[in-house]
């Protein structure tokens, strides 16, 4: 047992502290922060502070007070002007972001004309807006004018009635198994990574021969896990961490709107780590197989970056799960060991996935990653005796190695 800490704790210590664990440790939430970040600053760069003009050519527009307005949207202001020339030469002259134009016929016809240079704002337009919606109310009684005010509350639902939000976007609470299970997808494939070099590169370097001298190969196999294992454990403590202190700040700092109610679906964040457990293992079992059957470690790195196109490919089925989170394609997706994590966080955004289809893809998945864990132990075995050379996949497949059949070869 000390022997097999003693690979764990060198396994852990020589992958952690090299500047490369630091890059995987930070890709996710860099990726994740200039993502966000690249969408907030072009959404500040289409949200002008300019003022908003109108020229108001059927007097509709008789009062600016406007009770229902958002404190936010105030700092815009709102411009009257006599004519579309007055309001021109101020839009001309950058002193506006644009000027809405009201027909002598709009209460017939209900049209509004927008003339902009480059864009006008959400906020702006929203505001012009609601003090059009709240001078055309004022007729009546002030319950009902507080409601056209208000507009329309629209909410989305699936035709299942499984999922319901407003139209916005999902909250936070069906947002995070996504991201959740985005995560657990780059903690598989960095480990799984991990777990191929171990082997690759001492078969490849022969470090191997010098290491069985002094342990037993499952003991060394079983203590190069626990290391890799100690390793993903790592990185999903820090990314917890570091996600939790971004949805604090978000919400308290920041004040974004979405953050500021968070809550935790428990039942889809269970869901998530029970199809993780299995991919994970799997994905060790299988790198582990390609690190033993190959004969340099370049030639496993580039079978391990298929995995990438694997484990992503339900981004690119996004649209057709979205328009049939049960369907048939949706639920194979579910089903397969490297594909079923993104899946399902694409599915739970729209439909509330049975309890007892997710016990059904646990159970095919585990007896997968159990068939890969006994497929990577013989193989590993096999290129144990056969060090330097390519190992054939029909081999790992045939009759139980021997140390007289690695001799012979």
């Amino acid at each position: 047992m000390s022997k097999i800490l003693h690979v764990a704790i060198h396994e852990y210590r020589t992958n952690v502290i090299k500047r490369s664990f630091l890059l995987s440790l930070l890709s996710l939430p860099l990726f994740l922060t200039v993502s966000i970040g690249l969408g907030l600053i072009t959404e500040s760069l289409n949200s002008s502070k300019k003022p908003i003009g109108f020229v108001d050519q059927a007097s509709v527009i008789r009062s600016f007070d406007t009770p229902w307005v958002d404190a936010d949207a105030e700092v815009i202001g709102i411009l009257p002007y006599e004519n579309e020339a007055a309001a021109d030469d101020a839009l001309q002259a950058g002193e506006i972001q644009g000027f809405f134009t009201i027909p002598p016929d709009y209460i017939e016809t209900g049209d509004v004309q927008l003339t902009i240079v480059d864009e006008a704002s959400e906020d702006a337009r929203g505001l012009f807006y609601l003090l059009l919606r709240y001078n055309v109310a004022l007729k009546f009684e002030p319950e009902m004018a507080a409601r056209i005010v208000s507009g329309t509350n629209m909410m989305v639902q699936t035709p299942d009635s499984g999922r319901s939000y407003p139209a916005g976007g999902p909250p936070f609470s069906l947002t995070l198994p996504l991201i959740v299970s985005a995560g657990f997808v780059f903690v598989l494939l960095m480990s799984s990574g991990y777990a191929m070099g171990a082997v690759a590169g001492e078969r490849e370097t022969r470090t191997m021969e010098v290491l069985v001298t002094s342990i037993p190969p499952g003991g060394l196999l079983r203590g190069k896990l626990i290391g890799i294992l100690g390793i993903s454990l790592t990185l999903l403590t820090c990314w917890t961490l570091i996600g939790v202190i971004a949805v604090f700040l978000g919400g308290r700092v920041f004040d974004l709107a979405w953050l500021q109610q968070a809550s935790i679906d428990w039942r889809s964040l269970s869901a998530v780590v029970m199809i993780a457990l299995p991919n994970y293992i799997s994905a060790l079992a299988l790198m582990i197989m390609v690190g033993s059957t190959v004969g340099e470690l370049q030639e496993g790195q580039a079978l391990s970056g298929l995995f990438l196109l694997v484990f992503f490919l339900p981004i690119y089925a996004l649209q057709a799960i979205g328009d049939n989170p049960n369907g048939t394609f949706s639920i194979l997706l579910s089903f397969m060991p490297f594909t079923s994590l993104i899946t399902f966080g694409i599915r739970n955004l729209f439909t509330v996935i049975p309890f007892g289809q997710l016990l059904a893809t646990f159970l095919v998945q585990a007896a997968l990653s159990g068939f890969l864990v006994w497929l990577a132990g013989r193989a590993f075995r096999i290129g144990m005796l056969r060090l330097g050379q390519r190992i054939k996949l029909k081999e790992v497949f045939g009759r139980r190695p021997s140390l007289e059949a690695g001799g012979a070869g």
